[in-house]
């Protein structure tokens, strides 16, 4: 069993040691399970985010246009951090901008969405567990988000890794994945 901490170090060097060309292969496996995955399924809000580009996070907006595709009329909104809360925002236009405490881009004109109105959230993570527990960057920021915010918003990772066994300091404030897609296939918890 290993830590967060141990964990975290870890898959952001795994993830950073994965080339362009192998980042582009699992992308591509990560699209086609979504699209099996989202088929028949009523999505008209998601809170997707923007890549955090010097950890070599996945590029979600494939995964945003083949929503868009099956539903023209989608909500689409990102995250914003908030003093110590994260809001859902839609942006008003194509300014973004990196201002917030970690360097990752936000909208910078936005209306605010109502929590309640989002049915998925696109979960950024490191890496997830067998059990569904997600291993994001340590501020709890998506953790606290689902659990007073939006409970009832099906939380979807994506990893170009499969899970490990175990997370060994999870805790009950960790919000768990309702499933994950790895370049194998999907994992489900719900």
């Amino acid at each position: 069993m290993h830590t967060k901490a141990q964990l975290r170090a870890e898959y952001k060097q795994k993830r950073l040691a994965l080339d362009v060309d192998s980042r582009t292969v699992l992308s591509a496996k990560l699209l086609r399970h979504f699209e099996k995955w989202c088929a028949g399924r009523a999505i008209n809000c998601v809170m997707s985010y923007l890549p955090f580009e010097r950890w070599a996070e996945i590029e979600m907006s494939p995964f945003e246009q083949l929503l868009k595709q099956k539903n023209p009329n989608l909500v689409l909104c990102f995250p914003k951090i908030d003093a110590t809360q994260l809001l859902a925002v839609m942006p008003k236009d194509n300014s973004f901008h990196s201002d917030n405490p970690f360097g990752v881009n936000e909208p910078q004109h936005y209306e605010i969405i109502a929590p309640a109105s989002i049915d998925l959230i696109f979960m950024p993570l490191l890496i997830m567990d067998k059990m569904g527990n997600r291993l994001g960057y340590g501020k709890g920021y998506y953790d606290r988000f689902l659990a007073t915010k939006a409970p009832q918003a099906f939380a979807l990772g994506f990893s170009f890794f499969e899970p490990v066994d175990c997370i060994a300091d999870s805790y009950e404030g960790d919000k768990k994945l309702n499933a994950c897609i790895t370049p194998s296939g999907v994992w489900n918890w719900e």
